[in-house]
Order: C-alpha cells, then structure tokens, then sequence
C-alpha cells in the first residue's frame, strides 16, 4: 500500500524552482539523508549510496489524430477552441524521479508542524528531525515574496556587476567587483542565493 508521506503543489517563478531543486540537491550530494518541510510536516527518509533515475519531458494535452495530420496552423486553432470548451489545455509537463528500497520500516520520521485543529493524515512519527540538523530542512512549501530583487549592469569600464535592492530603493548588497562576463555575475547571483540562508554571522571586535 503506498502512503503519500509529503505532497506540495503550487505555481512559483523559475527562480524559485530552481532554489528548491539546488536545495534538495545539496542534499542529495551530501548523502545521509533527505529533509523536506511541507505546509504541514517535516519528513526525514535516508539516503542510499545510489538511486534509480528517470527524467521525462512529455507534451500533454495533445490529440493523437491532430499530431498525425501535422497541420500546426489548424493544431492550434483547434486547441483555441477545444480550450473555449473547458477541455485540457495542452502543456509541458517535466518529471523527475528518484527511486530506492526501503531498508528500515521506521525509516520515515515525520513531524507534524500543523497548527493546533487541523487534521493530518497519521503516519509514523518522531521528535528527531529538528533535534538533529533543522537547517538543513528544505522548505518546499511556497516561498515568501521577497522584498528585494538583484539587479545586473555592466558598468563604465565594461565589467558586469549585480546589485541586492530593497523595494524601498536601498542597496542591501553588492558584488564588491566586477565580473569580465555576464554569465559569471549570474553565477555570483545564484552564489549569494544559494549561501546566504545557511550563512553565519561572525562579529568582529576591534582589538
């Protein structure tokens, strides 16, 4: 019998996609285990040395006797109307799938963070994940907005440079220097993105 130990589905920016995706694989490479946070609980399960992996593209949505005929101009016409008539729209849909044995029954460890009259499905239970490593616990539940955005320029002597800018107009952080490509100041971007929420804060006195 199969049980759902964790289901988020939401629409998000690309940005925030590949946050979560980059999150999870860290977790991936560091191996131990995967540590995921939904709207209503935080699930643990170990990592094996190896998966079975599936990646899929597939274009839904699309009517076989239609994809025959390879009339593009009246494909899409008849999509515009079958649309008007409530049926499927046609889409891309991405999937990826990691697969590998359970070793251990009790090798899930779920912890309800549902507030207090809101139902959960009963599943196997634990206090050990935020015990051990809470900050290494994916949040793929919907993110907050952000209140600031980068912005990338190239600046008067032709390097590329990215600045962190608050809604209210403020600098909150820059590159500190340049980059000689745009792709590297993406990279620096993604950098930032990626490092700064585990960061640490080491206060500095003078001497």
């Amino acid at each position: 019998m199969d049980e759902d130990l964790l289901t988020v589905a939401d629409e998000r920016s690309l940005t925030a996609v590949a946050g979560t995706l980059r999150a999870i694989a860290d977790q991936l490479e560091r191996g131990d285990r995967l540590r995921l946070e939904g709207t209503d609980r935080q699930v643990a399960v170990p990592l094996p040395d190896s998966v079975a992996f599936e990646v899929g593209l597939e274009l839904e949505g699309v009517d076989e006797s239609e994809e025959e005929d390879g009339d593009e101009t009246d494909r899409g016409s008849e999509s515009e109307d079958s649309g008007e008539a409530g049926d499927e729209e046609t889409h891309f849909e991405l999937e990826i799938e990691l697969e590998w044995p359970v070793t251990d029954a009790d090798a899930a460890e779920v912890v309800s963070t549902a507030k207090s009259g809101e139902q959960v499905e009963s599943t196997v239970k634990t206090d050990r994940i935020d015990a051990e490593c809470p900050h290494e616990v994916v949040a793929i539940a919907s993110p907050p907005e952000s209140l600031a955005e980068f912005r990338l320029f190239e600046d008067r002597a032709g390097e590329w440079r990215w600045h962190l800018r608050h809604q209210n107009g403020n600098i909150i952080a820059d590159s500190g220097e340049g980059y000689t490509s745009k792709q590297s100041a993406r990279n620096g971007i993604r950098s930032v993105v990626r490092n700064a929420p585990g960061a640490s804060v080491l206060e500095e006195r003078p001497e």
